[in-house]
């Protein structure tokens, strides 16, 4: 099996980087929007090409600048805004986890963009999910906008084809593992956890039938180590334990 065909690449080379905060605030504020049509018209066609079609290098740059330093998101943006820039970031609103997989940009870039994913977790997501951490163990589905947004990271299309396809990019396999087992142990935040338990379960979906296991096993024994050394609430300790014993209980 291989990754299926993202759109085409090579818009991304066709237009100048706009500056960093420039950028920056335009996910957190305006790109959801205008990819959804809440403003629709050529002019927010426009400003989303501005900010999704540029030099993959200097975007990979742009994330990780962003992504290892997010603490002080928390209260530069709404819980509202970091959603719609979660779904932004992450998705097909923007492709940039396919973007930054482009041949142009130089592995070890690939390598700390992803890895920078965790730090994300830890410092942003993990301190706005649950209400801000007032109410941390919040039962799934949640009716909090970003919570919803942080579960569904894995689901996107855009940054999990690296585990479901790891042949395509085998460099970021380890970094990206890396990623789900942070949101596990390191995180206290019911959706960041059930995040990582997301994309266990997406990617035992598809791996549990061939013949290379060895992602599955790392997975699998993260979730034991999850469950044992965490007291749970019931509804997140049934989920890990159905990914545990392979039976891929409810999302």
């Amino acid at each position: 099996m291989s990754e299926s065909n993202p759109p085409s690449i090579d818009k991304w080379v066709s237009n100048h980087a706009p500056g960093y905060f420039e950028w920056m605030h335009y996910c957190f504020e305006q790109g959801y929007a205008d990819f959804s049509g809440d403003d629709g018209g050529d002019e927010a066609r426009g400003r989303h090409r501005r900010f999704t079609w540029f030099d993959p290098t200097a975007l990979a740059s742009y994330m990780i600048r962003l992504f290892e330093t997010p603490s002080f998101l928390v209260t530069k943006y709404t819980a509202d805004q970091i959603a719609d820039a979660t779904w932004f970031l992450f998705g097909v609103a923007s492709e940039y986890f396919h973007c930054i997989r482009h041949h142009t940009v130089a592995h070890e870039l690939q390598i700390r963009c992803v890895r920078s994913v965790a730090t994300c977790y830890i410092d942003l997501f993990d301190d706005v999910c649950g209400d801000y951490g007032k109410s941390p163990d919040v039962e799934w589905p949640s009716t909090s906008r970003v919570d919803v947004a942080v579960h569904t990271i894995w689901d996107m299309g855009c940054i999990d084809p690296i585990l479901q396809f790891p042949e395509t990019h085998p460099h970021l396999v380890g970094p990206a593992l890396d990623v789900i087992d942070v949101a596990l142990h390191r995180c206290r935040s019911a959706a960041c956890r059930a995040s990582a338990l997301n994309a266990v379960w997406e990617v035992m979906t598809l791996h549990r039938d061939r013949k290379d296991q060895s992602i599955v096993s790392r997975l699998e024994l993260s979730v034991r180590r999850f469950r044992k050394a965490n007291t749970l609430p019931e509804w997140l300790d049934e989920y890990a334990a159905s990914l545990e014993g392979g039976r891929r209980g409810r999302r």
